[in-house]
């Protein structure tokens, strides 16, 4: 048996500098901009020492964009980078105006990835699918111990399938499965699967 951790980056702010908030959003959904962390805050590094500690993690795969590749580095072990683990790109920008400031958070994240599903947004749900089954045809050579750094959209729709045996029928299992109103994971948080030596899913645990 063989375990896999896959967590949000640690803690880092969405507001770009002499910007609003639902402007930061739409860049930062759009990958346009990729907010820096903020590393030493007393609760990530007691964190980091947490995980390293209670999941013996070995090794690092991570998302290309900084947020990632930086928490990647607290942990002081090899990393990878991979592709496939790069959140999904979207826009919020037909949900919510900066002149709305009383916009409800929870309801914008369920309207967005609705439209996702819906391949309203800006990165086509069959392509998003496509990365996430590369990655499980991956699964069998990542060695156990390993920690994925992703990000919240992507890794819930990771958690979905992986709950589902890893079986994409349809988009619609992303918003079946899952109440978007609720905050999928905080930050370095996220959740563990164990797999059998033939790589089936054995348990899907919060972290």
């Amino acid at each position: 048996m063989k375990k896999i951790l896959f967590l949000r980056p640690a803690i880092y702010l969405d507001l770009i500098p002499g910007m609003d908030l639902i402007s930061s959003f739409d860049l930062n959904g759009l990958q346009l901009n990729d907010p820096l962390l903020d590393t030493n805050t007393e609760k990530t590094i007691k964190r980091v020492k947490n995980l390293k500690k209670n999941f013996k993690i070995k090794y690092i795969l991570s998302s290309p964009v900084s947020r990632c590749v930086q928490t990647a580095k607290l942990f002081d072990l090899p990393i990878k980078i991979l592709p496939e683990l790069k959140e999904i790109k979207f826009s919020v920008a037909n949900f919510v105006t900066p002149e709305n400031k009383d916009f409800n958070v929870n309801l914008l994240r369920e309207n967005v990835v609705k439209s996702i599903v819906e391949d309203k947004n800006e990165e086509k749900v069959n392509d998003v699918i496509a990365r996430i089954d590369s990655f499980f045809k991956k699964l069998k050579k990542i060695p156990n111990g390993s920690v994925c750094i992703s990000h919240a959209f992507v890794m819930k729709f990771f958690e979905i399938l992986f709950l589902n045996d890893m079986k994409i029928e349809n988009a619609n299992i992303f918003i079946k499965n899952y109440d978007w109103k609720i905050k999928p994971y905080d930050f370095l948080e996220g959740f563990c699967v164990s797999l059998d030596k033939n790589g089936r899913v054995l348990n899907v645990e919060k972290v």
